[in-house]
């Protein structure tokens, strides 16, 4: 079956299949803890057509996942070696079974590769683990946490990180950190306490503690996490007036989302007094500030829009958009709302010169109506 795991363990084969983290706490009586609880709430934002005429004022009703705390008694943690800057891990329990639904995001996509002591072959989707009696053995004899982390903008931020605030002194386990993750990470004051992970390796230890996701598919993120990004980097040096206060976010440093005829779009928003802004360019701590101090903010769907979690009250958004994620994926707008902004979405034409990263839709390059924007700027944003 697609779902079997066969696992070598001092010269036996063993067979494990991935479960549920849940149905497996349930079935073996681990308690599970709730931290935060799950939350109903309205998602609501302005829809305009490619010619910048407005389509709807949308409301859209989503309910958000609660946030728990489980302790795993003789479990191990596998974590695979990896290349790449996200190092998966998962928690092999005593009957063999493999956990890492919502704790983990990667961990079930293992592609083959030699170096990792465990693959998954895309014929049959077996995970081998002949190499873990080679793999290094890390043994911690008090409890640890472990951290399932990722580096992806959107989600360090806002899956990881806010997790920190809910930890306790004990060691906890993760990859690498740097760069903005090392700046995030300090008003949380763990980072001494921070220790990273190398993979291959297998971590023993007498409890490993983990936290679930805040945050559900297609940005349904559980409000506790706005309050707690904002209390911590929201301060009094972030009003500051040198910043410009009116912004247009580019991608064109990114391979997705990009905005094909951004050079006739800057001309039309210039004439307006916007200013473009490659977001990697600044530090975390200077994102925040451009985004508190701007009125208005311009620009394609992607990870730098979460940043309007920092906006003011009252600040104007105008997000490009392709049809085909309008309505889907809320994670920006809800934080938007959170902050009390104006969030407007523009619908435009898919650029079909190069397939979207993935082969998804919302990964897709974009065009944008230039009569449809200077439209938009005829409405008070």
């Amino acid at each position: 079956h697609a779902d079997k795991r066969f696992i070598l363990c001092k010269g036996r084969l063993m067979q494990a299949t991935y479960m549920d983290t849940f149905d497996w706490c349930d079935q073996n009586k681990v308690p599970i803890t709730e931290v935060k609880p799950p939350m109903s709430d309205m998602v609501r934002f302005n829809v305009y057509d490619s010619e910048g005429i407005i389509q709807d004022a949308r409301c859209i009703g989503i309910v958000t996942v609660g946030t728990y705390h489980i302790k795993f008694k003789g479990c191990k943690l596998l974590v695979r070696g990896d290349d790449r800057d996200t190092i998966p891990m998962v928690i092999l329990t005593p009957d063999h079974k493999l956990l890492a639904s919502k704790i983990s995001k990667v961990a079930g996509k293992w592609t083959s590769t030699p170096q990792h002591f465990w693959e998954q072959p895309l014929n049959n989707g077996t995970v081998d683990l002949r190499n873990v009696e080679t793999s290094k053995r890390v043994s911690m004899n008090i409890p640890i946490t472990a951290m399932f982390t990722q580096t992806q903008y959107w989600h360090w931020l806002v899956e990881d990180l806010p997790l920190f605030s809910l930890m306790s002194n004990q060691p906890i386990l993760g990859q690498n950190l740097n760069g903005f993750e090392l700046e995030t990470i300090q008003p949380f004051q763990r980072r001494w306490n921070y220790r990273m992970i190398e993979g291959p390796a297998v971590i023993d230890a007498p409890e490993i503690d983990i936290f679930t996701y805040p945050n559900d598919s297609f940005g349904k993120v559980n409000p506790w996490v706005y309050g707690t990004l904002t209390s911590a980097f929201i301060t009094d040096k972030t009003v500051d007036e040198t910043f410009p206060k009116k912004i247009y976010i580019t991608r064109d440093d990114a391979d997705c989302r990009r905005v094909v005829n951004e050079d006739d779009v800057m001309r039309v928003c210039a004439a307006h007094g916007v200013t473009k802004i490659t977001l990697s360019d600044y530090s975390f701590t200077d994102k925040v500030k451009l985004f508190h101090n701007a009125d208005w903010i311009i620009g394609p769907h992607g990870a730098g829009l979460v940043n309007t979690m920092f906006c003011r009250p009252g600040t104007k958004i105008l997000e490009f958009m392709t049809s085909h994620w309008v309505g889907n994926e809320l994670g920006f707008v809800r934080f938007g709302n959170q902050a009390g902004v104006e969030w407007n979405t523009m619908i435009c034409r898919d650029d079909h010169t190069r397939p979207p990263r993935g082969g998804k839709h919302k990964n897709a390059d974009m065009v944008v109506d230039i009569d449809g924007l200077k439209r938009m700027f005829l409405y008070p944003l």
